[in-house]
């Protein structure tokens, strides 16, 4: 099946197709919670919501796992997402704050350190000798570079934290039909 293989929205498209080839109401109803799989696999969890809200109102057995779902789904819309673009910001600004805003405390606090103390490095070559020094040519490049792959770490760590909230979700949800 198109679920089992990740082809969540051929899987969709699919369910479309047979809701409006099928009468019998049983049928309907286990196509219609597939469709919730789906909408959850794909994030859309107000969609999921709305539609396992719906089949909760039935009376049948799978009452209770379809407000199990339709809760999955409403805490699912709750999740904390952190803003890459405003980590990024924060690590611009102040280097390393931007991942401690994310949750990488250590890493922010390296990035930091890093960061300052090769600028430093650089600000006390330049001071002392001038635009004639060597150490302060080696290390604002290097102060730049660190500084940039900060900001750019830290906007890829905020997107990969948001990933990782919403696959460690997903886990939590059993999307084994347990009624068959």
């Amino acid at each position: 099946s198109y679920f089992l293989m990740g082809l969540y929205e051929a899987s969709l498209r699919y369910i479309d197709s047979a809701l409006q080839q099928t009468a019998e109401v049983d049928q309907r109803r286990d196509l219609r919670h597939l469709q919730g799989l789906n909408y959850l696999q794909l994030r859309h969890w107000s969609e999921a919501a709305t539609l396992y809200q719906s089949l909760a109102q039935g009376l049948d057995s799978r009452r209770a796992r379809a407000q199990a779902l339709a809760d999955k789904a409403i805490e699912a819309q709750q999740l904390p997402v952190y803003n890459p673009h405003l980590a990024g910001m924060f690590s611009a600004l102040i280097p390393g704050t931007g991942k401690m805003q994310v949750g990488l405390f250590h890493d922010g606090l390296f990035s930091l350190l890093t960061v300052g103390f090769t600028g430093w490095l650089a600000y006390d070559g330049f001071r002392e000798r001038g635009k004639e020094s060597v150490q302060g040519w080696v290390f604002a490049p290097a102060a730049v570079v660190f500084h940039l792959g900060n900001v750019y770490g830290t906007m890829r760590a905020a997107r990969l934290r948001n990933r990782d909230r919403v696959e460690d979700f997903l886990a939590t949800i059993e999307f084994r039909d347990a009624d068959r």
